[in-house]
């Protein structure tokens, strides 16, 4: 995914992260954690979406594993950072010719109300939106593939949570699945800057877990 940044909606203090640039695409500068305290003092006498919105960040921080950061928007619904990257669209039209079948896009981060960095599920389910609840439509495909090769931005993030929970859910929905199957393409992605340390306890992680380290030169399809 290549990110488009433009002007923040909501300025916050606090640390200054660099993401890793990628081909063709601006950095963009988180500005920094928010929390539920911190959001409510600042939003005090705001009411719309107020108390939906804490009450997501109150769960959120409760799970231990993301705080809400806010940055610059980004891959927004029709400008060119939601779209594929052009040398990408390119190699799908030639395997799309060659093999007579459409390549399948899957969106995610849809909903407003949750942050979405996994493809398989949001990190906080919302119950009353469907599309954030596990998306078991994609998790059968990737179940029957005999290679899943991962790559795409950020390896820190969303390529961790997504590979992750395909790992988590696989097994129990596919009897005898591996995660030996799994490829990532580790010069095919990198991390949010700041996350070098989380990418690596990722990245060795599944290493452990039986996937497969690899640059792309080393795939033969």
């Amino acid at each position: 995914m290549v990110c488009a940044p433009r002007g923040p909606r909501l300025p916050a203090s606090g640390t200054q992260r660099q993401l890793a640039p990628v081909s063709g695409a601006h950095p963009v500068q988180p500005r920094g954690a928010v929390g539920a305290t911190g959001l409510q003092c600042a939003w005090q006498g705001l009411q719309h979406g107020q108390h939906r919105t804490l009450q997501y960040l109150d769960t959120l921080e409760t799970r231990g594993r993301y705080t809400l950061m806010v940055g610059p928007m980004h891959c927004e619904v029709g400008n060119w950072g939601h779209g594929v990257h052009a040398d990408v669209l390119a190699a799908w039209g030639e395997w799309q010719l060659q093999h007579q079948r459409a390549v399948h896009n899957v969106f995610k981060g849809i909903s407003p109300w949750t942050a979405h960095y996994r493809a398989i599920e949001v990190e906080v389910p919302d119950a009353r939106d469907e599309s954030t609840a596990l998306n078991t439509g994609l998790l059968q495909p990737l179940g029957q593939a005999d290679v899943l090769l991962i790559a795409g931005e950020a390896s820190s993030h969303c390529v961790c949570s997504t590979t992750e929970h395909i790992v988590l859910h696989l097994p129990r929905r596919v009897p005898g699945w591996q995660a030996r199957r799994i490829v990532l393409l580790t010069d095919g992605m990198s991390p949010v800057g700041g996350f070098e340390a989380q990418n690596q306890a990722f990245l060795d992680a599944m290493r452990v877990a039986g996937a497969q380290l690899m640059n792309m030169n080393e795939i033969m399809l």
